[in-house]
């Protein structure tokens, strides 16, 4: 019946082919796409989990980006949540046991045209896959990063011109504590511009220990 149901739908209302792409994946699938990696960006090193040139995976970034999809979040955040799982047992053993996962703002603009802030959504979704699995010390602070000002799109840049674009962007609420690891996530990394911004940002609040992290990298898009 749901099957039917489904095909109905699709006459009606034809289903976007990335959509179509990704319907029959089950998240555990959908690991196997998983290709940690570190990748230095003018001299950052940034941790991505997937190459948005998979034709999965960038269908997955599309469609819960831009278009909100539950079924492409869940299958990006189950990715996120299985590469955390690991990372923050291995900082738990070398004492840095209290993790914070700071997603990074969006302008205020962009932020009202979407509705939503892709990667704070990812971040929930992930630390609810973790409810499931053994007990990790992780919580998510979407409001301690904040874009001071709008933007440039990054898309139509240079990476020079990104960089500049992304000086003093980014503040924090408060002093951050020197103990914690701030985990800064963002969904695709390409010059690092983003990442870097941030990092700034966080440092100059008072926090040594930060791990950049990106859902996907290319050197296509942002």
């Amino acid at each position: 019946m749901r099957k039917m149901a489904a095909r109905l739908l699709d006459i009606v209302f034809p289903a976007r082919e990335d959509a179509l792409l990704l319907r029959p994946l089950e998240p555990s699938t959908f690991l196997s796409s998983l290709e940690p990696r570190v990748l230095v960006r003018d001299g950052l090193s940034v941790t991505a989990l997937l190459r948005y040139e998979k034709a999965l995976v960038r269908a997955a970034v599309v469609e819960s980006k831009y278009h909100g999809s539950r079924h492409a979040t869940r299958l990006l955040a189950t990715a996120l949540a299985d590469y955390l799982l690991d990372e923050l047992a291995d900082r738990a053993a070398y004492g840095l046991r209290h993790t914070t996962l700071v997603p990074v703002p969006l302008s205020h603009a962009r932020r009202q045209a979407r509705g939503y802030n892709q990667s704070e959504i990812l971040a929930q979704e992930a630390l609810r896959c973790l409810k499931n699995m053994p007990p990790v010390l992780v919580d998510l602070d979407p409001l301690l990063l904040v874009r001071q000002r709008d933007t440039s799109p990054q898309t139509s840049l240079s990476g020079a011109s990104r960089r500049a674009n992304l000086k003093g962007a980014f503040i924090t609420v408060n002093v951050l504590d020197p103990e914690r690891q701030y985990i800064l996530l963002d969904d695709v990394v390409t010059t690092g511009a983003t990442l870097a911004g941030a990092v700034e940002a966080l440092h100059q609040a008072g926090a040594p220990h930060i791990l950049p992290l990106a859902l996907a990298h290319s050197g296509k898009i942002k």
